[in-house]
């Protein structure tokens, strides 16, 4: 373990990782930080070396778990792009867990008190790649034991990106930035059906007249609103 003293009211200490002699190459970690005498919020970055040195990825820590967990973008070469699905057991003993992919695959993994387990998109047989490689996943702890999901997403091209899983859902969420062609960038939202029925979905934007409907998703799936494509939307806009 590592200590940072006499931190200051909203100053940061930062642990790096890269050459402790604790830790080998080639090889992931889990971590638990805490704050004495303060409450901390983190931050982690992950970035290469060598030839992947232009990746780089970025997510907030988790303050607690949850027996279940929703990732909403899981992906197998679809169109170039894959996943890394990481769970990690909060509880004090080993985590029976339960991945449910929304194509009707199942794994099973047991983890230990404070371990993660990382999946490798690719690498998980039976999952459907190209595009029809786009699916959702249902992440449950089974013996109680409280668990966090984080995804990694990258592609051939050093593209990187990080999000953090979901331990439940609403019927309405807000997305405070979507691009079509805004200075060449643009957007995707991705939604993850985590009901107990079929669902529709509807995307309205911030001053733009109509709105754009998916069709039924089933329970588990996603479903991807693409901006770039969207004939609601000109080039350029951004709201």
């Amino acid at each position: 373990s590592e200590t940072k003293t006499n931190v200051a009211t909203d100053g940061c200490g930062t642990f790096e990782q890269e050459g402790l002699p604790e830790m080998g190459d080639n090889k992931f970690y889990s971590a638990k930080i805490s704050g004495v005498g303060g409450n901390v919020a983190a931050v982690i970055n992950i970035y290469g070396r060598g030839g992947t040195d232009d990746q780089l990825y970025s997510y907030n820590a988790f303050p607690s778990g949850s027996t279940t967990a929703y990732a909403p973008v899981i992906m197998n070469n679809y169109y170039g792009y894959n996943t890394a699905l990481v769970i990690q057991n909060l509880g004090t003993s080993d985590a029976n867990v339960t991945i449910t992919y929304s194509d009707g695959t199942v794994k099973t993994t047991t983890i230990g008190p404070g371990a993660a387990d990382s999946r490798y998109t690719p690498a998980e047989s039976g999952l459907p790649s190209g595009a029809a490689g786009l699916v959702g996943a249902k992440v449950e702890s089974t013996n109680g034991q409280p668990i966090v999901v984080l995804v990694n997403e990258s592609n051939a091209f050093n593209r990187a990106a990080s999000y953090n899983g979901f331990a439940s859902g609403t019927k309405t969420v807000r997305a405070p930035i979507v691009m079509k062609r805004y200075f060449k960038y643009n957007t995707s939202v991705t939604c993850q059906n985590v009901g107990s029925a079929a669902a529709t979905m509807t995307i309205a934007y911030g001053g733009v007249t109509g709105t754009d409907t998916s069709p039924s998703i089933a329970v588990g799936d996603s479903h991807l609103f693409l901006q770039q494509t969207d004939s609601l939307l000109s080039d350029g806009w951004i709201g």
